[in-house]
């Protein structure tokens, strides 16, 4: 095997690491979005509890996908970087966002008012983000991305705004949802 394939094959199970385990993760938010009734919060805190030893640990795979791109590829990291740079620099934001304000949230005041501000921002980045992390996969996989003479032509918006990516992106966020649903079955008593 040569040392190209060996480190696509590295990237490949970090990524479907990430996909498995932080994939979860991303899920809960979306739960956490819809838990309402009377219940709520008790499905909120099996969420919590459900990620929290190993939600940090998590983005340890995409840290690695990302390091054997830039080192193993870096003409493929530079052109993908320039040319996604709007949809990963959200993603960015999106995952910090939800990791602060997951943070934000279990030492916070115990108010309603301070529980439910967090909960938002953890939801709303939990659902936007697999969608652009899915809308960035899709564009690199349609073929979309352009380059004339080592200059990228094809726009920083029109590639990551079509069907196919979209519809990746939603399916990413559904699949995320969905591993967390299972995993959270498999973690409560009742």
């Amino acid at each position: 095997m040569s040392l190209e394939l060996a480190n696509a094959a590295l990237m490949l199970a970090a990524l479907g690491a990430y996909v498995v385990l932080g994939g979860a993760d991303f899920g809960a938010g979306v739960w956490d979005l819809f838990a309402r009734g009377a219940r709520a919060r008790r499905q909120r805190e099996l969420l919590a509890n459900a990620i929290a030893p190993i939600w940090e640990a998590n983005h340890v795979w995409l840290i690695a996908v990302v390091v054997v791109l830039f080192t193993a590829f870096p003409r493929a990291f530079a052109g993908i970087m320039t040319a996604l740079h709007v949809p990963v620099t959200l993603a960015l934001i999106g995952i910090v966002a939800r990791g602060t304000s997951f943070v934000f949230r279990a030492y916070s005041p115990d108010d309603e008012s301070t529980q439910r501000r967090w909960s938002l921002v953890f939801s709303i980045a939990s659902l936007i983000t697999p969608i652009l992390l899915g809308m960035t996969l899709a564009t690199i996989a349609s073929g979309a991305l352009h380059w004339n003479d080592g200059v990228y032509t094809s726009g920083f918006f029109v590639p990551w705004i079509r069907p196919f990516p979209i519809a990746t992106g939603l399916l990413t966020l559904a699949l995320f949802a969905h591993l967390a649903a299972v995993y959270a079955c498999i973690e409560a008593d009742d």
